[in-house]
């Protein structure tokens, strides 16, 4: 008898089936029998990442979702990179057009639109390839997806405006909640420079299911928060904070876990105050376990604020907080007499201190007194980790000797090559951390991989 595939169960078809890399592979596997159509097109449509720059991909996906709407259902996971705001002009939109579903694509605007006016206008974008009223349908259309990844072009109107009606439950998500199950969106602005005003992604902020939101290149413009996010993590990579986030992190009421990365050579906005980024936290003391402040490798290091108010000050009453991360100038000033003991709090678990040197005698004996007093002060730390001003030379395959020398990012201690004073201070750091059962990190604070090495553990 010849085998068939029909005797192999659907649950080991489905497991082969998840190993297939590549989109096209699964679209032909689709295409090979009905039993394949109906076990592949869940997995195909379940992560879809948009080149929203090339129009007839994003006109055949909606006007897919169009035709057999219930396709939306198995989206889970959208990313589109930056579109066209305005006609699409790298596209033979004549030729387009003869193909394009225009009745579903009207009664798709009409059930969108407010008012006749603007139901005209968002038509006549459609109809002339403007991008991103296209997208905003597409979004209308994903109903259970449960991660965004959205690119933001300059001008981007459409979708802000469905995203805001969706947070106010208004027409078309007056019947049935928008977005029911997203629970992370990440938000990047399109260019090197510029930035995008925090105003347009605050509705964001008031999607009941929402927990994650990612941020690159956000300013800090806010004039309005909603209350009671339910966010609990926040992260923004080359943002310009410099009014302290307070709108993003005042509506978050049980916000978790914070990242910022300030800059400001490319991104609007003013220099870093670590003190109004603190002020802003005061309303997450009860639960924010988890803090990292740093500066963008792009930042204009020459605009970081010098003085008295560059130390963040006590955290010992955020009685949650377990991992925290922050510059030495930010964790201790510039000024002496500030002391680790008397600012971290009881709960902290984990401490890196960046941007630091331990040929800074200060900073050892620092470390040290923390370290002896742990059990008084700090009984749940369990690791250290900084980054460093220390050089290995030499000391890698094919560096090329002592006068080629490769940065390695993380230093072995039979691989220290560096001054008398930095090694010594070394030596006291990680005997004294062995000596309590803390474990230690040292990194090359020149070395630009360890923002992203260093990951919540």
């Amino acid at each position: 008898m010849v085998p068939s595939l029909d005797a192999v169960a659907n649950e080991l078809l489905l497991l082969i089936i998840r190993h297939v890399e590549h989109q096209w592979d699964l679209l032909s596997l689709a295409r090979c029998s009905r039993q394949f159509y109906e076990l592949t097109l869940p997995i195909l449509y379940s992560s879809i990442t948009l080149d929203a720059l090339e129009f007839r991909c994003l006109r055949s996906l909606l006007q897919a979702l169009l035709r057999k709407p219930w396709l939306a259902q198995y989206v889970r996971y959208l990313k589109t990179t930056w579109w066209f705001t305005e006609e699409d002009n790298m596209e033979d939109m004549q030729n387009f057009r003869a193909d394009w579903e225009s009745e579903l694509l009207r009664e798709a605007v009409t059930a969108a639109s407010h008012n006749q006016a603007e139901e005209i206008e968002w038509l006549e974008a459609v109809t002339v390839g403007n991008a991103d009223a296209w997208v905003a349908l597409l979004l209308i259309k994903l109903f259970n997806v449960e991660e965004l990844d959205l690119e933001i072009p300059n001008c981007a109107l459409y979708p802000f405006k469905v995203l805001d009606r969706a947070a106010e439950r208004e027409r078309p998500f007056d019947i049935s909640p928008a977005f029911a199950s997203l629970a992370r969106i990440s938000v990047a602005w399109y260019d090197d420079e510029g930035g995008l005003d925090c105003d347009l992604v605050m509705p964001l902020f008031g999607l009941p299911s929402l927990r994650t939101f990612s941020a690159r290149m956000l300013i800090d413009c806010c004039t309005w928060a909603p209350k009671d996010s339910q966010i609990t993590e926040i992260e923004l990579t080359e943002s310009n904070g410099s009014q302290g986030m307070l709108g993003i992190i005042g509506a978050c009421a049980n916000l978790k876990s914070l990242r910022y990365e300030h800059a400001n050579k490319h991104v609007f906005g003013g220099e870093f105050q670590i003190v109004m980024l603190r002020d802003a936290l005061v309303s997450t003391k009860h639960s924010l376990e988890r803090l990292w402040v740093d500066f963008s490798p792009e930042h204009n290091q020459t605009r970081i604020r010098r003085g008295p108010n560059e130390a963040i000050g006590t955290m010992k009453d955020f009685l949650m907080l377990k991992d925290i991360r922050l510059r030495y100038a930010n964790l201790l000033g510039h000024l002496r007499g500030i002391w680790l003991t008397d600012i971290l709090p009881e709960t902290l678990e984990t401490l890196y201190i960046l941007e630091c040197s331990l040929h800074d005698d200060y900073l050892v004996l620092q470390l040290q007194l923390l370290i002896h007093h742990k059990e008084k002060f700090t009984p749940h730390l369990r690791k250290i980790g900084i980054s460093s001003n220390l050089y290995i030379s030499g000391c890698e395959p094919g560096s090329g000797g002592p006068n080629r020398t490769r940065k390695s990012a993380v230093l072995a201690p039979n691989a220290i090559r560096t001054t008398e004073s930095a090694g010594h201070g070394y030596v006291k750091f990680r005997t004294t951390c062995e000596a309590a059962g803390i474990e230690c990190h040292v990194l090359n604070a020149n070395e630009q991989r360890y923002r992203k090495q260093w990951q919540w553990s």
